[in-house]
């Protein structure tokens, strides 16, 4: 698993846009409200010195998608948010500051928080210089962090009130011709044209009183009153919404194109993560970069993993295989499918012969997330229609989309999706999965989904019937009512490694959970169950047996399900809405598993039935018929009894259509169909 995503990061370092893929350098193209950053341009001189006054808006689309600022990290549990070498994209959301830039910090009681981002930065800079003082790349980094220690007073206030600054740069040579520097140094009229800026972004918004009154306890709401009250311009400034991009342009050249000085990054990097062993013959990770390493710092979640025995953890041969670990980190951890109603991912990394970048990206361009599915309802009631053509399951689209000649295999991953400050965690790998065995499988539950699909609609006549799918009918049969449908969740968890690679031979839990299921449903009056049983038959064909569909003809040749097919029969002279008995659905067929635990409760059950079709005359031929061929049925039943087949035999004949005769036609009960 690891090789495999060892090779998709050689693959991504070595590509000319290799860097949208490091672990640790970001676009703001990513952004969520790309349309609504700023970008700044501010020159940087041969000699390292600002040029203030010609800061320029970038207004280009393609110089945008250029743009890429470092996060910087010395372990991802680094949360000091440290700056090191770059370009900046910082924002504000109602004064909470976001991007990767922070300011100080003074009410912290930690110090290392009470300093801005760049001076946090210092002594991370001071380790490596002492380190590779000789590198060229040093001079130039060591250079523009002097040029920004002296400004950075002015850069800062540029980044916490660029609200203001923008509203300078679309007034200027209009309503306000003063340099750009001489308004970064005034901070009286930049702190106005921030607060007004805000003002402005505030008024745009439905609920612009609340904020004003509620929020920022402003009494007066006209910018006229308020420009001249220093509290409510500071009050103002607190509350500011907006994002900055601030791009430093060494005379047209990008920061990540210093050669020398993204060495020293990637070394600065490596230095915190790497350890080279005594022996000199590899390194090993002394810090948690991907989840399926270990460190003995902090996750010791291996026995007896000790810090004398990392190197049983993973040796790497050169500092070159964990740069390419870095840059592959983040496809490893996106998901090809996500799973609704769950945390669970399922990621699918293509292995194949010379795979290029483009092969990688074309594979993950349309990962799909199952969440977007509706919240399942009755099937017949479904409102949204789906086209019945669909010719794939969900779960394998994505693995088996055509195009993608060259993959020929996967490693598949089955993962609980972590938290923002938690990682993923991989409940189970399956390596080397062949390509042709998916498709296989694919196809194989494809052509079982048509098939009973075209069964179930023969049935229930409808057109908005939805077409199956794994997912669908394990929430169907196993949604709890709980928030996370932990049953359903943790279901899927063992089955769809199973599912995916053809051992899904048996499901002990699928049965009993489906007439738990039917039984509640029953009882809260939603009586679909003709359609409902469909999702049960679709996951048990599906199951990998020698004969398909040899798990539901064991429990239909039951002797179990026979009792409760001819107990169901005697029963259905009560079913329905004319029912003599109004109650005996919702107070019998809903609670049947606890009134026929066993043969003896079951024959207790079926001579209050008999007892009730005397009372209600319904004593016809044909129910005589079927209490004499039940009773023979139990003196000659054998030792094994199952409570569920039984329940199971009971609804399908409960449920199905009425058959009938002329001596039972004035008796029977209208419609059972569903």
């Amino acid at each position: 698993m690891l090789d495999t995503v060892l090779q998709i990061g050689k693959t991504f370092r070595n590509s000319p846009n290799g860097l949208k893929y490091h672990r640790y350098i970001k676009s703001p193209a990513q952004q969520k409200d790309w349309d609504k950053i700023i970008f700044l341009s501010l020159p940087v001189r041969d000699d390292f010195n600002f040029d203030f006054d010609e800061i320029k808006l970038i207004t280009n689309e393609y110089q945008k998608r250029r743009l890429y600022y470092l996060t910087f990290k010395t372990s991802d549990a680094d949360g000091l948010v440290k700056y090191f070498f770059g370009d900046i994209f910082y924002s504000l959301k109602d004064g909470n500051e976001g991007g990767y830039y922070r300011m100080p910090d003074l009410s912290n009681k930690q110090k290392a928080y009470q300093k801005s981002s760049f001076f946090r930065g210092e002594e991370d800079f001071s380790s490596i210089k002492k380190k590779i003082n000789n590198h060229k790349g040093i001079s130039i980094i060591e250079k523009f962090r002097n040029n920004f220690r002296e400004n950075a007073e002015t850069i800062e206030r540029l980044l916490i009130m660029q609200a203001g600054f923008t509203e300078y740069l679309e007034s200027q040579n209009k309503e306000n011709d003063r340099a750009p520097k001489d308004i970064l140094t005034d901070l009286m009229e930049l702190g106005l044209l921030n607060a007004f800026r805000t003002y402005k972004d505030i008024m745009q918004k439905r609920n612009a009183n609340t904020i004003l009154v509620d929020k920022l306890k402003l009494s007066n709401t006209t910018w006229d009153e308020i420009k001249n009250r220093r509290p409510d311009l500071d009050k103002l400034n607190t509350y500011t919404t907006n994002s900055l991009f601030l791009h430093f342009d060494f005379n047209g050249k990008h920061w990540y194109e210093f050669t020398d000085g993204f060495e020293v990054i990637n070394e600065k990097l490596l230095d915190d993560f790497v350890e080279e062993l005594k022996d000199k013959n590899g390194f090993i990770l002394k810090k948690y970069l991907y989840k399926t390493l270990s460190s003995p710092e902090k996750d010791l979640q291996f026995p007896r993993f000790s810090t004398c025995e990392r190197y049983k953890n993973r040796i790497f041969k050169t500092k070159e295989e964990i740069s390419d670990l870095i840059y592959a980190i983040n496809y490893s951890k996106t998901a090809l499918i996500k799973v609704p109603n769950s945390d669970i991912k399922i990621i699918a990394l293509p292995r194949g012969n010379n795979l290029g970048v483009e092969d990688y990206d074309r594979f993950l361009e349309k990962s799909i997330s199952l969440q977007d599915e509706p919240e399942h309802e009755e099937i017949v009631k479904y409102s949204n229609e789906i086209k019945n053509d669909t010719t794939i399951d969900k779960l394998f689209a994505n693995i088996t989309k055509s195009g993608d000649e060259l993959i020929t295999q996967f490693d598949l991953i089955i993962s609980k999706q972590g938290g923002q400050t938690s990682p993923d965690i991989d409940i189970i790998e399956l390596s080397g999965i062949e390509k042709s065995f998916i498709n296989y499988i694919s196809a194989r539950i494809h052509r079982i989904s048509s098939e009973l699909f075209n069964e179930r609609s023969k049935k229930i006549k409808s057109e908005k019937l939805k077409p199956f799918s794994i997912y669908y009918s394990f929430l169907n049969i196993l949604g709890d009512t709980t928030k996370e449908k932990k049953k359903y969740q943790n279901h899927l968890y063992k089955v769809l490694p199973q599912i995916y690679s053809g051992t899904y031979y048996y499901d002990p839990i699928l049965l009993p959970t489906f007439i738990e299921k039917a039984e509640q449903k029953i009882r809260n009056g939603e009586a679909y169950y003709n359609s409902f049983k469909y999702d049960f038959y679709y996951l048990t064909k599906i199951q990998n047996k020698s004969i398909e569909g040899e798990n539901l003809m064991k429990i239909l040749d039951s002797p179990s399900y026979k009792l409760g097919y001819l107990l169901g029969k005697l029963a259905q002279n009560f079913a329905g809405q004319r029912s003599p008995i109004k109650s005996f659905e919702k107070n019998y067929v809903g609670n049947l598993t606890r009134r026929i635990s066993s043969v003896t409760d079951l024959m207790k059950f079926k001579n209050f039935i008999e007892e009730k079709i005397i009372i209600h005359g319904k004593n016809f031929e044909g129910n005589r018929c079927i209490s004499l061929e039940l009773t023979g049925a139990i003196k000659n039943f054998p030792s094994r009894y199952d409570k569920n087949e039984c329940a199971f035999g009971f609804f399908e004949s409960y449920f199905a259509p009425f058959n009938l005769n002329n001596e039972d036609n004035n008796q029977a009960s209208s419609d059972k169909n569903e």
